[in-house]
């Protein structure tokens, strides 16, 4: 008996059980795991898709309610600290302005705002050509 009942304790928190609560984190019971792998499947074998002439839009995938989209730029780190070491100004700035660009989700019409709000994440890999990140940025709100 006791052992019948610790069976059921560990399978009713296994983390697949924990992973399918978390696809629906919102009022509407609406399923943000599918919605998400809807969306990575429509967008990926558009990809890679050039954003402009220092990034394109490498890759795409979705982790439970996540929406995972990775950049690459043309440059390496290197490169981009000499830039920003010649104009005499901080990375920080960089990283701002990613950090914008990937909030900019929210303004992108009716159905980006709704997933997010509707408990979905966009989290953004910004990375170098070689592969190194340069920085992730999580938008799970609309301000």
């Amino acid at each position: 008996m006791l052992k019948t009942l610790l069976l059921l304790i560990i399978f009713a928190f296994s983390p697949q059980a924990l992973s399918k609560a978390d696809c629906f984190p919102n009022t509407i019971n609406a399923d943000m795991c599918k919605k998400a792998k809807q969306f990575v499947n429509y967008m990926a074998p558009q990809l890679p898709m050039t954003v402009n002439k220092n990034m394109s839009w490498y890759s795409v995938a979705s982790i439970d309610t996540a929406i995972v989209a990775t950049y690459r730029f043309t440059y390496d780190r290197v490169y981009l600290e000499q830039v920003y070491a010649k104009n005499v100004t901080s990375i920080d700035i960089a990283k701002k302005s990613m950090k914008k660009m990937a909030s900019n989700i929210c303004t992108q019409g009716k159905v980006p705002k709704a997933f997010i709000s509707l408990g979905g994440k966009w989290v953004v890999n910004y990375t170098f050509s070689d592969g190194e990140l340069f920085l992730r940025h999580v938008v799970d709100r609309c301000g």
